[in-house]
């Protein structure tokens, strides 16, 4: 049976095994990630998907300064109007839980996070990029912010697969996974990217609907737990 920590070295090995090289090339713009078949085919493929939320408003501002009461949160689908990325480079970075709560007081016993790249080898495939892992219990710590760099492609962009593990769940193999692609295009299951701030829900059912976010700190925040992503675009050199 697969645990978290195992699943979490395997993928650390993978990266350390050269990988990560591959991975940290394609991150940082090689034109080998033209042609994203892999991550067109993970866009189309069933199974559960990750409910997201863009925080209107947001473009240009800290995590902080959106993250407050009132702020609204969109499903992702929704937001419509000017402001994609398109096929300009842009910098995506993983910030990790959007309420300190989910990490002292999670559902889950761990959280990870992957950035699904384009493989330039094979371009059916896609390659993990270790993102964001939290593990729940004293003295568990999550993971700092990891900051992607995505080359100026149209298209599918980047992928992001989020797997709960469930809090009673802990030496056995309950998981749950689930996945969104971001492109710069609107099509079929992949989310226009735009610079701003996302929520990424890790239960089925949230950012249905537009929300009023709680404040930095309420219990409210215990219903909507959520990996923030931030996207901006790439400063001209």
């Amino acid at each position: 049976m697969t645990t978290l920590n195992d699943s979490a070295s395997s993928r650390r090995q993978f990266l350390l095994g050269g990988s990560a090289l591959l991975a940290g090339a394609v991150l940082l713009g090689s034109d080998l990630v033209a042609a994203p078949g892999g991550l067109a085919a993970l866009a189309a493929a069933p199974g559960p998907r990750v409910p997201v939320a863009y925080i209107e408003g947001s473009q240009g501002r800290s995590v902080a300064d959106v993250l407050v009461a009132g702020a609204r949160a969109l499903p992702v689908a929704s937001v419509r109007g000017p402001g994609s990325i398109g096929g300009n480079a842009a910098v995506l970075t993983v910030h990790g839980f959007a309420s300190p709560g989910h990490a002292t007081n999670s559902a889950f016993a761990g959280v990870l996070v992957d950035a699904l790249i384009q493989s330039p080898a094979h371009r059916s495939e896609t390659i993990p990029y270790f993102a964001f892992t939290s593990r729940n219990g004293a003295g568990a710590m999550p993971s700092s912010p990891t900051r992607l760099r995505m080359a100026a492609v149209r298209g599918e962009r980047v992928g992001l697969r989020v797997t709960t593990l469930d809090a009673g769940a802990v030496g056995s193999s309950t998981s749950r996974t689930s996945h969104v692609v971001f492109g710069s295009n609107r099509s079929g299951h992949v989310a226009t990217v735009r610079p701003g701030v996302y929520l990424l829900g890790l239960q089925d059912g949230l950012w249905t609907r537009p929300v009023s976010l709680p404040a930095a700190g309420d219990a409210a925040w215990a219903g909507m737990p959520s990996v923030v992503v931030v996207v901006e675009a790439e400063a001209a050199s």
